[in-house]
């Protein structure tokens, strides 16, 4: 399974997308994954077209839409609707969602929740495939996809071919963990998240974690795959959110992946 390194437009969401493309281009990344808060919003047509219009103009790909629709949620239906909207604007094969949250549940509140989480995705793998999309879980902790179990039992439960899992390690995650998990989540992965954090979520370059990331990049490139399409390995954060530190992250990313 190859991996082609790419930019994740939260890292940038203080700039001008056309700001974050000239970063991209700048790190060699070979797409964007535009996120939905300022960039793209759900539903906003025109910010969606001029995004893919200046990432087509730089030749880079967008690899996925990085949405906020939450399964589970009160309004995460009609939410998940207007993602669609903007992800066929842009041009994205895939919506990454969110699997509800864990916070405070237990017992019979979690059981529930999880019922509700699985429901709205089922609906949203549906609707997307309506329209050729695929759905992407983030892989993140406090929600129904916080390990690498608890994501393949909610993949095999929604039961649709087009639900697939984003995947990043935990915040200051030992190798030997992160490598379990991501080894477990091959089979249904889409793209990865790449940073490197301390357990305090403080942010360090990527230089620094270069063997960690390498060795994990290289349980990927060792995989094999049927699935059509291209997967990417994208910066989502950096240091102090600045340039710079981005450019630089994502030079390593690429020689890192180069090396793969």
């Amino acid at each position: 399974m190859s991996l082609m390194p790419g930019l994740c437009s939260v890292a940038l969401r203080h700039l001008d997308p056309q700001q974050v493309v000239n970063c991209a281009i700048a790190g060699k990344a070979a797409g964007i994954e535009w996120e939905a808060r300022i960039h793209v919003p759900p539903g906003d047509r025109d910010k969606a077209h001029r995004a893919a219009g200046l990432t087509a103009d730089a030749g880079l790909s967008i690899p996925s839409y990085g949405a906020y629709a939450r399964a589970g949620s009160a309004d995460a239906r009609d939410d998940f609707v207007a993602c669609l909207i903007s992800a066929e604007s842009l041009g994205a094969p895939m919506i990454r969602v969110w699997a509800g949250s864990t916070e405070g549940l237990s017992g019979a509140e979690r059981d529930d929740a999880a019922k509700r989480v699985a429901s709205d995705l089922a609906d949203f793998c549906d609707r997307a495939s309506d329209i050729g999309k695929i759905v992407s879980l983030e892989f993140h902790p406090g929600t129904f996809t916080e390990d690498a179990r608890s994501t393949l039992d909610l993949i095999e439960r929604v039961g649709r071919a087009n639900l697939l899992s984003h995947w990043q390690p935990d915040y200051g995650q030992s190798l030997p963990a992160a490598s379990n998990a991501l080894t477990a989540i091959l089979p249904v992965l889409s793209h990865l998240h790449v940073f490197y954090w301390t357990k305090e979520h403080l942010r360090l370059p990527l230089s620094e974690g270069r063997s960690y990331w390498q060795a994990l990049l290289g349980t990927t490139s060792k995989a094999s795959s049927s699935l059509p399409f291209m997967r990417f390995a994208m910066l989502e954060f950096s240091q102090n959110d600045d340039p710079g530190n981005v450019v630089a992250d994502l030079l390593i990313l690429h020689s890192i992946l180069k090396d793969s």
